[in-house]
């Protein structure tokens, strides 16, 4: 979701800009609040493959879509990548940040 604020005004106003960032300041919460919940509608959740061998949860949290859980073919990607032996000790979640396609994201690890 992309936006703009157009300021239109006559003659020379050194507040314009001000005003601008002010529009900026009121909408922007608003936005971002409606953007992280079309996000967890769209994306939040848990699937699995038909066999169970691979499944994935994502959820947001504080706007952004997170990883908290990655199993491919019975292995367990966070664990693995994050070197995480220990079975009581769970593995840190990762953030998905958008590559500017539509449904497209790229995973962000430590």
């Amino acid at each position: 979701m992309a936006y703009g604020v157009a300021l239109l005004t006559t003659g020379t106003s050194d507040a314009a800009g001000d005003i601008a960032l002010d529009i900026f300041r009121h909408i922007q919460p608003t936005l971002d609040l409606i953007l992280a919940r079309e996000v967890a509608r769209l994306y939040s959740g848990q699937w699995c493959t038909d066999g169970g061998d691979s499944e994935i949860v994502l959820g947001v949290d504080d706007g952004s879509l997170w990883i908290s859980k990655l199993v491919l073919n019975g292995t367990d990607v966070l664990r693995l990548t994050q070197g995480v032996a220990d079975a009581l000790k769970n593995p840190v979640p990762i953030t998905l940040w958008s590559t500017g396609r539509r449904h497209e994201f790229r995973s962000v690890g430590l």
